[in-house]
């Protein structure tokens, strides 16, 4: 995989990643499910993940406040850090109409 700037979005003529030979294995299944659900937290906001294991589980980095995606480790997230807490999201507050299941005779 060609490193890509912080700043380009893949475009529809960059090539994709190399597809692995075998599918991935179960140790790379494994690896890729552990990042997904628990990601290694750096500073500067930025989340290390795996990409799949069809395309032979490489580190890609996430910054989940911008989108920005990096496929070589930013010089920012240099540290490891704890996980944010909390979603970001306002809890949901109001009244609306009443619900109800409508009954057909």
């Amino acid at each position: 995989v060609s490193p890509m700037k912080l700043s380009d979005p893949p475009g529809p003529d960059d090539p994709m990643p190399p597809m692995s030979t075998d599918g991935g294995s179960e140790e790379e299944f494994e690896e890729f499910w552990d990042y997904c659900s628990n990601p290694r937290w750096l500073s500067g906001g930025w989340a290390e993940y795996r990409a799949h294991p069809q395309v032979k589980i490489e580190a890609f980095w996430f910054h989940e406040e911008t989108g920005r995606v990096a496929f070589e480790r930013p010089e920012e997230a240099s540290e490891s850090v704890d996980a944010p807490t909390g979603d970001g999201l306002e809890e949901l507050a109001g009244t609306g109409p009443p619900w109800g299941m409508p009954r057909q005779d």
